[in-house]
């Protein structure tokens, strides 16, 4: 019924209204500063580096890291 206040709301309501929350913390706040992609997964923060897996390995070398082989260590 229209108007009753036990139905539920339009599904254009529930658009707006999911992942309308500021992420300050957590896995939702960081975003990978070469393509600006906000992914949950495959963020390198390391050496505060903040670079999703696919930029890192597209920008390695040039931010000066060398690619090592296993082999010669052993």
């Amino acid at each position: 019924m229209p108007g009753d206040q036990y139905s539920a709301p339009p599904k254009e309501a529930h658009g707006r209204v999911w992942y309308s929350h500021p992420r300050e913390y957590g896995k939702g706040a960081r975003s990978c500063r070469v393509t600006g992609d906000k992914k949950k997964n495959g963020i390198i923060r390391k050496y505060g580096l903040n670079m999703s897996r696919q930029a890192f390995r597209e920008k390695a070398e040039e931010i000066g890291f060398k690619k090592v082989s296993r082999r010669a260590f052993f």
